[in-house]
C-alpha cells in the first residue's frame, strides 16, 4: 500500500485503497500503481507525498475510480469464497467500509461537488 508520511491532514493513512498481493502479477500490479501516482504528480520513489494542485479533487476521483482487490471489502453483496481473489471498482461497491478516511474523502467531494452545482443553478436563475 501506498502511505503518506507528511503531517498534513493524510498523516498516517492509506492514500489508496488497494493491496499488491503476492497473489498478481508483479508488473500488472506496478503498472496499476505507477498511473495513479503519474495521475497525481507523484512516484513510487518518494517517501512522502506532497499536496498538488486540487490534489482533494484528483485523490477522491482516484479512491472512487481506483480498483481494489475485494478481500478488503466487508459487507458486500453476493460475496462468495471463489470470487474474492478478483479485482473490483470502488465505486462500484454498496457497502464499501474498507477504509473510513477514503470515505470521508469521497463524501466531502460528492459534498463539494454538489455545492458547486448548487452555486451555479443559483447564479443562473
Amino acid at each position: 500500500m501506498i502511505k503518506n508520511t507528511n503531517s498534513n491532514l493524510f498523516s498516517m493513512h492509506y492514500l489508496f485503497p488497494f493491496l499488491l498481493l503476492d497473489i498478481f502479477d508483479k508488473k500488472d500490479s506496478y503498472v496499476h500503481l505507477k498511473d495513479l501516482l503519474d495521475k497525481l504528480n507523484l512516484t513510487s520513489s518518494q517517501d512522502s507525498f506532497s499536496y498538488v494542485a486540487n490534489f482533494k479533487h484528483v485523490f477522491s476521483h482516484l479512491t472512487y475510480n481506483t480498483y481494489i482487490y475485494i478481500c478488503t471489502v466487508h459487507n458486500s453483496e453476493n460475496m462468495s469464497r471463489n470470487q474474492e481473489h478478483v479485482w473490483i471498482k470502488l465505486k462500484d461497491i454498496k457497502d464499501f467500509t474498507h477504509n473510513s478516511f477514503c470515505q470521508h474523502i469521497i463524501d466531502c467531494y460528492k459534498k463539494c461537488m454538489n455545492e458547486k452545482k448548487n452555486c451555479i443553478s443559483d447564479f443562473c436563475l
